[in-house]
């Protein structure tokens, strides 16, 4: 009897039996053919036509391992008891196991950023925002494992609580964890951030630093000079161009390029800017991080009595002393009204609050108050 005869007749006694499969000759292998229920990481939810590859070649071994087979799958279909674990392919396990993977931390930032481009501008603010409130959070993971709450919060547990970090932090992982379907409510651990009381310093004091520096270096003297003159980032020193002078371009630095504008105007001449050329400013260079860092640690060395992000809070203190428009200072300063008014508009000192009442009240003469 020949082979495709034995096959006949092995699919007829299945077939008497009431078997729900039936053996199908496929280029010289054997399989099972019949509707089964949904292979696992299917898209379908109800059971269909399928093939079981049972790895079988066409021979009369074959056949009675083919028909054995059929009557294990038939009775474990009977029972609802069949699962594809036994009959899967290498290659459909492998699959399978890809599709079931959770993404390492670094693929989940790598989609990330892929997203955030989608939805954001390639500014040079946008991408200071991306590497200092995101990506610097997320170097601190390990990159070669799944995301978890664990690792989410081992993260956030090296903060400090109540710390700018720690709101960075929080912020950051809980968009990651979003991200990755991960139920992780960053909130509860954010804590009340308050930001350290500033004394931004007076013009005076700032007169008496620039001609402390002015005696050690007339290059690190000309830096502090065009921070206070121009309400200037640290690192935005060095990205400067004179070609509008005494009114600066900005032409790098942590949001687009801008304008500056000097409050007061005498200190163009005070401080002699317009002698400045990149040859009498410090060799700095680096990620803006690097150089305001390189800034920050100078005037520690000179020992001054501010920092050089206070010299940007005092000028926007004269602006608003010279009634300057706050959106046209949030422009000056290159970012938002709101982020103006918040950052600084809260560290005015109570006497210039009292001279800037004093300055508008006097202008306001009697006959013009309203009756009661």
């Amino acid at each position: 009897m020949g082979l495709d005869q034995k096959l006949q007749d092995a699919n007829a006694r299945l077939k008497a039996a009431g078997s729900r499969v039936v053996i199908e000759l496929r280029n010289n292998s054997l399989f099972l053919r019949g509707t089964l229920p949904p292979k696992p990481g299917s898209e379908k939810r109800l059971p269909h036509q399928q093939r079981i590859n049972l790895d079988a070649t066409f021979t009369v071994a074959g056949i009675q391992y083919a028909e054995t087979e059929a009557r294990r799958v038939t009775n474990a279909l009977n029972s609802k008891d069949f699962t594809w674990d036994t009959y899967l392919s290498g290659r459909d396990k492998m699959r399978l196991v890809e599709k079931n993977r959770q993404p390492t931390v670094a693929e989940l930032v790598d989609q990330f950023v892929r997203e955030y481009w989608r939805k954001h501008e390639q500014t040079d603010a946008a991408k200071y925002t991306l590497e200092k409130d995101y990506l610097a959070v997320f170097k601190r993971l390990p990159q070669d494992i799944e995301l978890s709450e664990q690792v989410i919060m081992s993260a956030i547990e090296t903060t400090e609580p109540n710390s700018r970090a720690r709101q960075r932090y929080c912020l950051a992982l809980g968009l990651l964890a979003k991200q990755a379907n991960i139920p992780f409510d960053p909130k509860p651990y954010r804590g009340k951030y308050q930001p350290k009381e500033r004394k931004p310093p007076t013009n005076e004091e700032i007169i008496v630093a620039w001609e402390k520096v002015q005696q050690k270096s007339k290059a690190w003297a000309n830096v502090l000079a065009l921070l206070a003159t121009y309400g200037l980032r640290a690192h935005e020193v060095f990205f400067l161009d004179f070609a509008r002078y005494p009114v600066l371009r900005v032409n790098e630095g942590k949001t687009d390029a801008r304008d500056a504008y000097a409050y007061p105007r005498e200190w163009c001449k005070l401080f002699n800017l317009a002698e400045i050329s990149e040859a009498e400013l410090p060799n700095c260079s680096g990620t803006h991080a690097d150089i305001g860092h390189r800034v920050t640690t100078q005037f520690r060395r000179y020992e001054l009595d501010f920092r050089p992000h206070d010299l940007r809070h005092a000028h926007a203190i004269r602006m608003i002393q010279y009634n300057v428009p706050v959106e046209i200072a949030a422009r000056y300063h290159g970012h938002s009204t709101t982020v103006h008014t918040r950052t600084y508009q809260r560290w005015l000192r109570q006497e210039v609050l009292d001279e800037i009442w004093e300055g508008s009240s006097s202008s306001v003469s009697v006959g013009a108050l309203p009756k009661s």
